[in-house]
């Protein structure tokens, strides 16, 4: 069992606190990519058949396409990772919330 005295306590603080601050940060870089992927594959519509820039389709639409595929994959990683981090700042919350006894 975890005392005030024993430091035991501030560790768990600041790694509770280390945690939220990692979960926070990619947090804000996966909305950020999440808003780009959105304008990304938005842009390429303005390019499909029956609409105005139809006729430039090829040179630029390829090129937004292939942007808008990179963009998922590190939207994907970023989504991954923030998971993650989510799932380990509850566990150490929940672990500090019950006392956080050393299995030992």
């Amino acid at each position: 069992m975890a005392y005030p005295g024993d430091g035991h306590s501030d560790d768990r603080r600041s790694l509770l606190e280390d945690a939220r601050a990692r979960l926070d940060g990619w947090k804000h870089w996966m909305m950020g990519l999440g808003i780009a992927l959105a304008g990304s594959v938005a842009s390429v519509i303005p390019f499909l058949k029956g609409h105005s820039l139809h006729a430039h389709a090829e040179p630029i639409a390829r090129y937004l396409i292939y942007l808008s595929m990179g963009l998922l994959f590190f939207f994907m990683g970023a989504a991954a990772l923030t998971y993650n981090f989510w799932v380990y700042w509850r566990n150490l919350k929940k672990d500090s919330e019950a006392g956080g006894s050393d299995p030992e």
